[in-house]
């Protein structure tokens, strides 16, 4: 599953991958509860592509549309779209959790 973010640049999939998160998690019901129709606007090109595969991803694995999802569903989209960017954040920038952890303990103890 969303394993197309994995070609994509993080410069674009981070700021695609926010916006599904935001819309299947409170957008999408949202405008459904206003009575418009959900949809996805105002990001770059090649940012709103990758967002809507998402979101259509999503609601074809469900057979329905994204606000009737319950949320727990959603949330366990959340913890996958998460998973996915952060791995593709660490592999592409040369990030090392672990060396990230150490640090922060450090700066903690300088305080």
């Amino acid at each position: 599953m969303f394993d197309y973010l994995e070609s994509a640049s993080a410069r674009t999939a981070v700021p695609a991958g926010h916006y599904a998160i935001q819309f299947i998690r409170q957008w999408a019901k949202s405008a459904a509860r206003a009575g418009l129709d959900p949809s996805l606007e105002g990001l770059p090109p090649d940012q709103l592509d990758l967002a809507e595969r998402i979101v259509s991803e999503i609601a074809s694995l469900e057979h329905k549309p994204i606000q009737e999802i319950p949320q727990d569903r959603i949330d366990d989209y959340v913890k996958l779209i998460a998973e996915r960017i952060l791995r593709l954040s660490f592999t592409e920038h040369g990030t090392d959790p672990e060396r990230g952890r150490e640090v922060l303990a450090k700066l903690r103890l300088i305080q």
